[in-house]
């Protein structure tokens, strides 16, 4: 965008943390470790699992622009969300 600044879309990702890389046209690179982390899908309080606390999160959030259980990104937490938490359950 300029000389200081720089927009990217993050391609799909595993949970975790994530590397960036920034390439300049003139072939010049840099890296920025761990510049972000992946949040794993249905994990909606972000502790590396998802469980019954996810679950209670989804319910008190149901019909609202809740963006730590708005799992699909439609903008309200409703059905849909609940069956990616519930296809992501980790007993």
């Amino acid at each position: 965008m300029s000389s200081t600044s720089l927009r990217a879309t993050a391609p799909a990702g595993i949970a975790g943390a994530t590397s960036v890389v920034v390439t300049n046209p003139d072939a010049q690179k840099a890296t920025l470790a761990s510049a972000y982390t992946y949040l794993a899908l249905g994990d909606a309080n972000n502790d590396g699992r998802v469980n019954a606390i996810d679950l209670s999160i989804l319910i008190s959030h149901d019909g609202q622009n809740y963006s730590p259980a708005d799992f699909n990104g439609d903008g309200i937490v409703g059905s849909a969300d609940l069956a990616i938490l519930l296809g992501r359950w980790t007993w």
